[in-house]
């Protein structure tokens, strides 16, 4: 699924952060419709259902990065992401034999993470924590 940055047009997350505020809601819901082009119609939700065409994108489920340790990164150097997980590592997110990354990328580079995090690397809840790895693949 594609970054709530992404989808949007490129807004940065501060933009997001704000609407979270000021509209006291913890989620960002989005029906989503996909569109033949070529035939000129649109996909319906599975059972006309629209409940099941809804994305929900949740403040407390999304991590937040705050620094990278050191901040100039070198091939193959071992680094640290500090972050601010927030519930996205929940056992109610992920089961226990899942790795809490799929994988981290810099600047389009996939990061070599074998040895350093695995299934059971678990980042603190709400609490600022540090996910290492290795830049480069």
């Amino acid at each position: 699924m594609p970054s709530m940055t992404q989808l949007m047009g490129n807004v940065p997350i501060s933009a997001y952060s704000t609407h979270y505020l000021s509209n006291t809601s913890e989620f960002l819901k989005m029906r989503v419709k996909v569109a033949n082009t070529a035939e000129a119609t649109d996909s319906s939700c599975h059972n006309d259902i629209a409940s099941k065409c809804e994305v929900h994108y949740s403040l407390r489920y999304t991590p937040v990065l705050l620094d990278t340790v050191p901040n100039q990164v070198y091939f193959d150097q071992e680094i640290n992401f500090v972050l601010n997980a927030m519930r996205a590592n929940h056992k109610s997110v992920i089961s226990a034999d899942m790795d809490p990354v799929v994988f981290i990328k810099i600047d389009g580079t996939r990061c070599d993470s074998e040895g350093l995090i695995d299934y059971e690397t678990r980042l603190g809840e709400s609490r600022v924590d540090a996910l290492r790895t290795r830049a480069g693949d």
